[in-house]
């Protein structure tokens, strides 16, 4: 798969449909080329407790409407389970050429990390934690969008954009304002 331009990338919504009307709110807003999304789409998942707005029909249909428009991809998390009938297909594991680099997109969960095996990437783009991440090494650049449905350590629900140059933005789901960023790839080419 080849995707190019601007990119929201999220992940964790887990089913919450006041979460899914901002997120979609956001989508409006960036403007994006494609959305990448990192798994546990529907279901709460037992750890995280029922939230008051869970509404699994609600989230499958407007993932549903973003699936059809072309340029929505995700993969399976851990908590995405044969019951919730995700009206599209969420494989475990994606390559994509983004951007003209090599990217991994999984969950996380053990699983899925089986996947990567001896397989290396120049970008490797993942959830299941809920903490957000940005963190460049010589094994290649890592980027978690945090959770959009339930963050962790007292974090607001992110994402992330992702420019056709690499510069990276760390954006809160509410507002939709940046709270980090990052150029990535600047000299040292991969």
């Amino acid at each position: 798969m080849n995707i190019n331009g601007k990119i929201l990338f999220a992940s964790d919504l887990h089913g919450r449909k006041e979460r899914c009307i901002s997120f979609l709110e956001r989508i409006k807003e960036e403007k994006p080329d494609a959305i990448l999304m990192a798994g546990d789409l529907i279901y709460y998942g037992p750890r995280n407790g029922i939230p008051d707005d869970l509404d699994e029909a609600y989230v499958r249909e407007a993932l549903k409407g973003l699936y059809e428009q072309g340029n929505f991809f995700s993969v399976k998390g851990n908590c995405d389970r044969m019951e919730d009938e995700i009206p599209f297909a969420v494989p475990l594991f994606s390559e994509i050429d983004l951007n003209q680099k090599r990217v991994a997109l999984f969950h996380g969960h053990e699983e899925s990390l089986l996947m990567l095996s001896s397989r290396s990437y120049d970008v490797y783009c993942f959830g299941h934690t809920h903490l957000y991440l940005i963190d460049d090494t010589k094994e290649g650049l890592f980027l978690n969008p945090g959770s959009l449905g339930f963050p962790k350590n007292g974090n607001e629900p992110t994402y992330m954009i992702i420019h056709e140059d690499w510069k990276i933005e760390l954006h809160r789901l509410s507002d939709g304002k940046m709270m980090r960023k990052y150029q990535a790839f600047r000299r040292n080419e991969r």
